[in-house]
């Protein structure tokens, strides 16, 4: 027995020796790199080497052009074929549509995946919850990848970590909508723009790049058609639907697209981009079915410059004037006057202050006149009432003018010297009062029973009839708060070089007095 077990191991020795080493498993890189070692693990995605005195490699098969050694369990996969760059193509502009942008669904369901049955090494598109901001819809985020780690409260998603577009994500579990297993392609072609409407415009990456533009369609062959501004043009791009790797979106409300409808030509508007800090503003000048232009205002000494802001954008908001202003600005160009009627509130009155001026450039929140003595910026806020002017009274409102003799002058004026006075009003002056100083007049105040013009007002008849009267303008009126019945309105005029015109109003509407004093 013992001489037999001795052949044994001495013919088992024998057959050990004459088995051939195994050779080490070689693996070369695309980059010209070989990795000599023991390869002991492989999944579809990575292969795991051992190498003497370094241990343990984990190499992406992305990275790998060949494996030598022993057969491999899978190899590393073809490289997928070359997707030609997005080339331009001529198109009409497409009209934003009502319907999805993907065709019908197929037959067979995507795969929903329960937040509790998450399992990291899965490939999912994940579809994260909208907002609805009021103008605009944001029907949330996708994200195709892979779960690399998912807790109670957020999961780690690694996007396309082959191609290098993106890396991770932590998406809070709050966030997410949706989490659909990708198992074949028309998942991806028809739930991906799941929500997304034809006219929205989406943002996001491919494997090649970044793209953006607005979505004239999504075909049955997996092309999803978009719009892109370029250059003050719009061309068209398709984009393989199998190279999106990530997709947000946002959608027009119909406020802001009845809003966009009802713009006219000449009147101020502020449109806000997403991702852009500054909003555009400036007055429309044109508009058609792709662009609006908007004339904008120079700074100081700087002329207007046209800004073209092409509708497919994501345009989160559209402001307009009040509607109590809009109409004054229909077909208005830069350089027409205007007159503006601004209202302040105290504790004791309301002060209205009339603007008129060439209008210099204009903003939901701000006109800008050119009122002859400078430059005034108006707050819209603080605006009551806009009008244009009388063009035969124009240029007279935007300058001051010396106060003319004749029948509608007042026969003495500060300024004046006793001795003048003397020659033009001997004796009495019932109903005129004179303020002196250092010999001069300095006011000029005027009531009951004197009849005569100030200006081509007469005191004691209605209001009404003086301002129709006089050529003078009057730009500040002061309208007291009291119940008082004998309280009185006052109304200031600087129409007149170097003179300030006082009107006093009853609350019944009557000229109760008039004064004329210097600046």
């Amino acid at each position: 027995m013992q001489r037999h077990l001795s052949i044994a191991v001495l013919l088992l020795g024998l057959l050990l020796a004459a088995r051939p080493a195994r050779a080490a498993d070689r693996i070369l890189l695309k980059t010209g790199a070989i990795l000599t070692g023991r390869i002991v693990k492989e999944t579809d995605r990575s292969v795991t080497i051992e190498i003497e005195g370094l241990g343990k490699l984990v190499v992406l098969r992305s990275k790998i052009a060949s494996i030598e050694g022993r057969p491999r369990r899978t190899e590393s996969p073809a490289p997928a074929p070359a997707v030609p760059a997005p080339r331009p193509r001529e198109k009409p502009e497409p009209g934003a549509g009502a319907g999805p942008a993907s065709p019908s669904p197929p037959a067979r369901d995507p795969v929903d995946v329960p937040w509790e049955e998450v399992r990291a090494g899965r490939t999912v598109l994940l579809i994260c919850r909208g907002e609805d901001h009021g103008g605009w819809r944001d029907p949330g985020r996708r994200f195709l990848g892979r779960i690399d780690a998912a807790g109670p409260r957020r999961l780690k998603i690694e996007v396309d970590p082959e191609a290098g577009v993106l890396g991770f994500a932590w998406i809070p579990k709050e966030r997410v909508r949706r989490i659909i297993r990708i198992t074949g392609y028309p998942e991806r072609r028809f739930f991906f723009f799941e929500g997304i409407e034809t006219g929205a415009w989406i943002e996001g990456k491919t494997r090649k790049g970044r793209f953006a533009g607005r979505l004239a369609a999504v075909s049955g062959d997996g092309t999803v058609t978009i719009l892109h501004p370029e250059g003050g043009k719009v061309r068209t791009v398709d984009l393989p639907l199998e190279e999106i790797v990530t997709l947000s979106a946002v959608i027009r409300g119909k406020p802001l697209a009845e809003t966009l409808a009802g713009l006219v030509p000449g009147e101020p508007v502020t449109l806000r981009v997403r991702g852009r800090e500054e909003p555009v503003r400036g007055l429309l000048r044109e508009k058609d079915r792709a662009w609006l232009t908007l004339l904008a205002a120079g700074k100081e000494g700087e002329p207007p410059g046209e800004v073209p802001v092409y509708l497919g954008l994501p345009l989160t908001e559209v402001r307009v004037l009040p509607e109590t202003l809009r109409p004054a600005f229909r077909d208005a160009r830069l350089g027409d006057a205007f007159t503006a009627v601004t209202a302040e509130e105290s504790a004791t009155a309301v002060v209205r202050r009339s603007f008129t001026g060439r209008l210099l450039g204009a903003t939901t929140e701000e006109i800008v006149l050119d009122t002859g003595s400078g430059r005034k910026i108006l707050p819209v806020s603080g605006i009551v009432r806009l009008f244009r002017p009388d063009p035969a009274r124009t240029e007279a409102l935007l300058s001051e003018r010396d106060a003319a003799g004749g029948e509608s002058a007042l026969a003495v004026l500060p300024g004046m010297s006793r001795a003048e006075v003397e020659k033009r009003l001997p004796g009495e002056h019932p109903g005129i009062d004179l303020l002196y100083e250092e010999d001069r007049v300095v006011r000029v105040y005027c009531r009951s029973p004197f009849t005569g013009p100030v200006f081509g007002i007469r005191i004691g008849e209605p209001v009404a009839d003086a301002l129709r009267d006089t050529d003078l303008d009057f730009d500040v009126q002061i309208d007291p708060k009291s119940e008082d019945p004998t309280a009185v309105t006052t109304m200031l005029s600087h129409s007149l070089r170097g003179l300030v015109v006082r009107l006093f109003v009853t609350r019944s509407g009557t000229v109760l007095a008039a004064e004329v004093s210097a600046r």
